[in-house]
């Protein structure tokens, strides 16, 4: 299964082609400025092209923005308003001409009111010719103009490139500790955050603006609360002008043991994904040998532990998954310890780089799937197949069977739906298989699709490092789960009554394989039958911050809670959000005690409830 099925498929290295005489040699590799200016209409997008050198062939890929205002070239690679983001270049052939060169590309246009998917656009040639670089961009640099023109060999527009850095993209991560809480800075053996990232040709610029945070209430932190950090504490930034990924480095977080990319979907209390992530750096790292000479250590005490964790987690935040193939970046920590040998034990046997698939993806993929405040991870979840922009489907793995069906056959407007999972071995042998099938883990996505064929995606909230492990499965057994549905990167899931398909795939992968499975089951939505009950609706479904409150609990989303209160008052869905209120009060916050008493009252009144949530409900009141 291609995890990456949603997005356009990545430039290949151009076959080499041998230089007409006389011809300069091909164009230099890093990033150039874009300006391109349809003939029908005139209309006018910049943006930029990346021009990859692999060995004796090259690689380009180019993104493109609707003008706002001109860039301004000195201030080196630019920045463009997300807002305005266009189109995806594929160029799958660089031609060397005597004068400049062909770029043969496919084009595919950007659908964020269609949740982030991708048509074609079509195929074109860019025929450019060098030419000096205008003032601005330095005297020696490569620059060339040329025509556009589509399949028919019909002029479509003009465009003109020009160098203006040797790296393809660049950001900012900005760093903020708790008191006692070291900076993820550096490993033992000088590898830093400049030298991971020169790796893949991006420039980046670092920043620990702040050492002494306040600590949050409890022993560890919620994810809600390193939300609330991140806008708390952070330089003043504009995702709009620079690329920034914040930091937060605290002693212990709630969720996982090391490092969670918590920011995963656009649907926070500011609308805006994938800026921020946590890190744990009072992880008491275990005393046992696979942990060979930092075992027993405090994480914050093992810098290379710390500092892998803390690239990681950023990776996520750049839209990658995880990569079992080798011990680089993308595994998982335990899972890399896990692999070590007398001869090379933990952490000398840690890989200080990423998959070559893996910096092509930095290099090449699409701004919006990259840079902070972009689409959701994993969203754009549409396979268009059909139309050759995205890799085929995987056929369903044999010996692995998914089961999924809901917990009601019916449920209100308005109220969450929950759907019981079942991941079976179904072969005659034990199976490397995810531990956890839950929304915690980056194994799962799906989407809800309704009666008149509009599909909505849904996927973790948040992307733990520590869920994403493969464990074996025995013949015959089954791992179960359960999901809570509500909100999606299109908003809500079920936003009108009626019969929706909900549709779930599991994937995964290790060093030698690769699996798929998907299941899909339906739930009928039943409309509002008084007036009451329909603005009580209303207010739920234009809520985002409610699925905040379902899915972190406390007191951080505050119009999250107050959309709680209304469903809870109103009758038809009292019982769909009672657990969800008596799990948040139960847990103690900074401004208040946990009310077990009020808690207990709830659960009394026999609400609906997943087998994970009664599982969940029974820790309320024992521990």
């Amino acid at each position: 299964m291609n995890l990456y099925a949603h997005l356009p498929q990545l430039p290949k290295p151009s076959v080499k082609h041998t230089l007409l005489s006389g011809a300069t040699p091909i164009f230099a590799e890093g990033c150039y400025l874009l300006h391109f200016q349809t003939k029908k209409g005139n209309a006018v997008f910049d943006g930029t092209l990346r021009f990859d050198h692999e060995g004796n062939a090259q690689l380009a890929s180019a993104d493109l923005y609707k003008r706002t205002t001109a860039p301004n070239i000195g201030n080196g690679i630019p920045v463009f308003p997300r807002k305005s983001y266009s189109n995806y270049w594929r160029i799958v052939e660089i031609v060397p001409t005597e004068t400049g060169m062909v770029l043969n590309f496919e084009s595919y246009i950007f659908r964020k009111a269609k949740g982030g998917s991708w048509e074609v656009g079509g195929v074109f040639s860019a025929i450019v010719q060098r030419q000096n670089a205008p003032q601005g961009f330095a005297p020696t640099a490569d620059y060339a103009v040329g025509d556009v023109v589509d399949a028919t060999q019909k002029v479509v527009g003009r465009l003109s490139m020009g160098w203006i850095s040797p790296f393809f993209r660049q950001a900012i991560i900005e760093i903020d500790t708790v008191k006692g809480a070291e900076a993820p800075l550096s490993t033992n053996n000088g590898k830093d955050w400049k030298t991971v990232f020169n790796d893949c040709n991006w420039a980046i610029k670092t920043i620990v603006s702040g050492q002494d945070t306040p600590e949050v209430s409890g022993h560890s932190w919620s994810n809600a609360e390193l939300h609330a950090a991140l806008h708390a504490h952070r330089e003043q930034t504009n995702l709009d002008t620079e690329w920034r990924f914040h930091i937060m480095a605290v002693k212990n977080l709630d969720a996982t043991e090391r490092g969670i990319m918590y920011d995963v979907g656009a649907t926070d209390s500011n609308k805006i994904s994938r800026e921020g992530i946590g890190i744990a750096t009072h992880w008491q790292i275990p005393s046992t040998p696979e942990w060979g000479s930092v075992q027993g250590l405090r994480s914050g005490e093992a810098k290379d532990v710390l500092f892998r964790t803390a690239v990681h987690e950023i990776r996520h935040a750049l839209g990658l998954q995880h990569n079992f193939r080798d011990n680089g970046f993308m595994n998982a920590t335990n899972t890399i310890a896990a692999s070590a040998t007398a001869d090379l034990p933990f952490p000398k046997n840690i890989k200080w780089s990423f998959a070559e698939a893996d910096k092509r993806r930095l290099r090449h993929f699409p701004d919006v799937y990259v840079r902070p405040g972009g689409t959701a991870f994993g969203a754009a979840m549409n396979k268009l197949s059909t139309t050759g922009i995205f890799d085929e489907a995987q056929k369903p793995t044999e010996g692995v069977a998914l089961l999924i069906e809901p917990v009601l056959g019916s449920v209100p407007l308005g109220a969450p739906v929950r759907v019981e999972l079942a991941l079976f071995n179904t072969s005659l042998h034990d199976q490397l298989l995810p531990a956890d099938i839950s929304l915690k883990s980056g194994f799962l996505r799906g989407t809800v699709t309704d009666a008149f064929g509009e599909e909505r995606s849904f996927s973790s909230l948040i992307i733990c490092m520590d869920a994403e492990e493969l464990t074996a499965l025995k013949s015959g057994e089954k791992r179960l789960s359960s999901l809570t549905l509500l909100r999606g990167a299109q908003g809500a899931l079920f936003p009108n009554a009626g019969s929706y398909d909900i549709s779930v795939d599991i994937h995964w992968h290790d060093k030698d394989t690769e699996g798929f499975v998907t299941a899909t089951t339906q739930v009928n939505i039943q409309a509002p039958q008084t007036i009451e009950a329909a603005k009580v609706v209303q207010k739920l479904l234009i809520t985002p911050d409610l699925l905040l409150t379902l899915v972190f609990g406390g007191d951080y989303a505050r119009s999250g809670i107050s959309a709680l209160k209304h469903a809870l008052a109103q009758p038809t869905l009292r019982a769909h959000f009672a657990f969800l209120e008596a799990r948040r009060l139960t847990q103690k916050k900074k401004n208040r005690v946990a009310n077990l008493k009020k808690a207990a009252q709830l659960m009394a009144e026999n609400p609906v409830m997943s087998l994970s949530e009664k599982a969940k409900a029974r820790q309320f009141f024992t521990t």
